[in-house]
C-alpha cells in the first residue's frame, strides 16, 4: 500500500499509524517554535563543545563523529517542556499507549537531540527497546521524532520498516540482517511517529551542506 504522506489531519495520522507503523503529522509545530528550538540547540552544543567535545560527538552510530547528540532537552530550556506538553501530542500517547489507571500523566523516558551532519554514515536498523519483544503485542513506548528542519533522503532522514510493527519474531540486531527500509520524508515543523516495535534508523547524510 501507499506509504504514509505528510498530514495535518490526526485520523489519517493514526490511520496511518496503524496500518504502516509511522505516520507524519503536520502543523504541530509553529514556526517560531521551530527557529526558536534550533537555535537553542546550536547554542547548547556549542556550549558543550568548548567544555568537552566528547559529552556530544560520542555517538555509536557515527564513528567520525561528525554528528551530535545533545540529552536532557527539557533541562536546558522551556521551548522542550513546551513541545513536550502539546495536547496533539497528549492526544497522540493516549491513542498509542491507553489511558493510565488513574488518569495521571505519562512518564519521558527522554528527550534527545540527533543532528546527522553532511557525510555522515547510516545507523543499523534497530529498535527503541532493550528487552526481548519477541513476544510483544502492543507499544510500551510512544515514539516522537520533531523535525527541526527538513527530513529528505539527501540530509539523513529517519528510515523505516513500513509494517515491522506487526512482525512479533521480527528482529535481529545483530548486524546480520539486512531489512530494506524507506526514508521518512517530512516537512520542518512537523512530528514523525512511531513505537517502540517499528524498525527505524537514522540515514546517511550524503547532502553536501545541509544537516538535519
Amino acid at each position: 500500500s501507499a506509504l504514509p504522506q505528510p498530514t495535518p489531519d490526526m485520523a489519517t495520522a493514526k490511520a496511518d499509524l496503524a496500518r504502516a507503523g509511522y505516520a507524519i503529522l503536520t502543523g504541530a509545530v509553529l514556526p517560531d517554535k521551530v527557529e526558536l528550538a534550533r537555535s537553542v540547540l546550536a547554542a547548547e552544543i556549542a556550549r558543550e563543545e568548548a567544555a568537552d567535545i566528547s559529552r556530544v560527538s560520542q555517538f555509536f552510530v557515527d564513528p567520525d563523529a561528525k554528528n551530535r547528540r545533545l540529552d536532557r532537552l527539557p533541562d536546558r530550556h522551556p521551548v522542550f517542556l513546551e513541545l513536550l506538553e502539546q495536547p496533539v501530542l497528549l492526544d497522540l500517547v493516549k491513542h498509542i499507549l491507553g489511558s493510565t489507571p488513574l488518569n495521571e500523566s505519562y512518564l519521558v523516558h527522554s528527550m534527545d537531540a540527533n543532528v546527522t551532519r553532511p557525510g555522515s554514515g547510516a545507523q543499523f536498523i534497530h529498535l527503541d527497546t532493550s528487552r526481548d519483544t519477541s513476544r510483544q503485542e502492543t507499544p510500551c513506548h510512544a515514539r516522537f521524532i520533531w523535525c527541526l528542519d527538513s527530513f529528505d533522503e539527501e540530509n539523513g532522514a529517519t528510515r523505516v520498516v513500513p509494517g515491522s510493527h506487526l512482525w512479533n519474531d521480527r528482529v535481529d540486531m545483530s548486524g546480520n540482517t539486512f531489512y530494506e527500509s524507506v526514508p521518512a520524508i517530512a516537512p520542518a515543523g512537523s512530528v514523525l511517529i512511531y513505537t517502540d516495535m517499528l524498525l527505524h534508523g537514522t540515514g546517511a547524510n550524503v547532502s553536501k551542506n545541509r544537516q538535519r
